[in-house]
């Protein structure tokens, strides 16, 4: 069995496969959550859930977009499962070619999504991750990762909001009944959410027009993402709606290096 960790940077989520088929999943937040022995009683607490032994882990896969918890997470897999574990990074063998000038410097979150959207729908596709940020991944017909563009996710914009004024409050993404608003907090409301559905099918128009110059067939468009059931409902011109993307990523990572291991023996 592989265990599949996505450590975001609101959320930590455990994904657990029997082969190629989720079974469970367990979400933690990200912040303020470094104890190990925390963790380690919440896993075991999962795995129990389950009916699952921690002897039956096999592989353990991580995608970390916070360099301070991957540490954590690595020494947890080797004390815990006495399992070394695969972290994703842009030089593994990963099926696609990114077109990033640094590699480096793309997200684990957004390679592993790329991966499993083009594994599950083919390219010309459009990825869309509703995070912590609202990323964009276009990947080609022929599996190169384009490149992509990043904005703040919809809850970063109400707290950077709340933040940045003396008398704007903090809100959750709820629909206002009517966009035209007669208090505060409707209003941020609808200025965010509206904001984000209007900016997304703005954006994924423009990238559409770019991607007639190389591509013949118009590119699929899928949405993932902890926010993505709230947004992606509202914007037509998204087709799928796939909320663990990066986990099925992390898992497709991990089965093509343990076939690359059996190949090298």
């Amino acid at each position: 069995m592989l265990l599949a960790i996505d450590i975001g940077n609101t959320n930590t989520t455990f994904g657990l496969f029997k082969k190629n088929r989720l079974i469970g999943k367990l979400k933690l937040r990200s912040v303020g959550n470094k104890s190990e022995i925390n963790i380690k009683s919440k896993l075991e607490f999962f795995l129990k859930s389950h009916c699952i032994k921690k002897s039956q882990i096999s592989e353990i896969g991580i995608s970390s977009v916070v360099d301070d918890l991957t540490p954590l997470y690595i020494k947890l897999s080797k004390k815990y499962f006495d399992r070394m574990p695969l972290v994703v990074k842009a030089g593994l063998d990963l099926g696609i070619k990114l077109s990033y000038k640094n590699p480096n410097e793309l997200g684990a979150d957004r390679i592993c999504s790329s991966i499993a959207g083009f594994a599950k729908f083919g390219g010309p596709l459009i990825v869309i991750d509703f995070g912590t940020a609202t990323t964009f991944d276009i990947i080609s017909s022929k599996g190169i990762h384009l490149g992509g563009l990043i904005l703040p996710g919809i809850e970063t914009s109400a707290l950077c909001l709340h933040i940045s004024t003396s008398k704007l409050p903090k809100v959750e993404p709820r629909y206002p009944r009517s966009i035209i608003c007669t208090n505060t907090v409707n209003a941020i409301q609808a200025g965010i959410l509206y904001g984000s559905i209007d900016s997304t099918t703005g954006l994924i128009r423009r990238i559409i027009k770019e991607l007639r110059r190389t591509e013949h067939k118009r590119p699929k468009i899928v949405a993932t993402g902890g926010l993505a059931k709230i947004i992606a409902p509202k914007v037509k011109i998204i087709q799928y709606v796939e909320e663990n993307l990066v986990l099925d990523g992390i898992r497709l990572i991990c089965e093509r290096a343990e076939k690359s291991d059996i190949n090298q023996d």
